[in-house]
């Protein structure tokens, strides 16, 4: 990336890499693509230095509010798992959150470690700029997901005579388990094609096993 030749921070360059290169390589639709990179701009951006500076949707899109916690109260990343339940009816929940989600102070490594660690495990969809109930949307899209697949397992014909559905969707999935190669040994193609700036076929090969 050569960043210690620039006079300032390519945030353009940064954003360019991880939407259209990182993770815009594996987006197939130009749409979709088009939103990653927007998405980023939230986050590769000169003002994450700035110290009231949130990735939170209460203090980026929102001109009226104001980035400090209720009652004056400094928040925790723990914090953000309390204020869910009631991000779409409460105004106070938009604002821990506003306090939460945030880039880390200055510090070590090991502290800014702890703070990743902190986070909450899910994230809200205010930090990417999306309605509350965005999650309700994407729970709703999963369920159906997960039904279909476990209907399209069952048999299209009856069962025979002495077999349930149940032991005829068994049998098939052990067919195809027998017939899967065995698993990659990502541990030596490491060793024998090591990771290396000079060499990016390298990099590309460990990511696919």
């Amino acid at each position: 990336m050569f960043l210690c030749e620039y006079d300032e921070i390519p945030y353009k360059a940064l954003n360019y890499m991880a939407g259209e290169l990182n993770y815009g390589g594996r987006v197939t639709d130009d749409k979709d693509r088009r939103l990653a990179t927007c998405l980023l701009s939230d986050f590769y951006t000169e003002r994450i230095l700035h110290d009231d500076y949130s990735f939170a949707d209460a203090c980026n899109h929102d001109a009226g509010a104001a980035c400090t916690s209720p009652q004056g109260l400094e928040t925790t990343p723990s914090d953000a798992v309390a204020a869910r339940p009631t991000l779409s009816s409460s105004r106070s929940s938009a604002v821990v959150l506003s306090r939460v989600y945030r880039a880390p102070p200055d510090g070590s490594l090991d502290t800014i470690r702890a703070f990743v660690h902190a986070l909450p495990e899910s994230d809200p969809p205010q930090i990417f700029g999306l309605h509350p109930n965005a999650d309700i949307t994407c729970a709703r899209k999963e369920t159906h997901a997960l039904f279909a697949g476990v209907l399209s397992l069952q048999p299209r014909t009856a069962a025979s005579a002495g077999g349930s559905s149940d032991a005829a969707v068994e049998s098939i999935a052990s067919d195809i388990e027998a017939k899967l190669p065995p698993q990659f040994d990502v541990g030596a193609a490491r060793e024998r094609y090591p990771t290396a700036y000079l060499e990016s076929m390298n990099t590309v090969l460990v990511q696919e096993l």
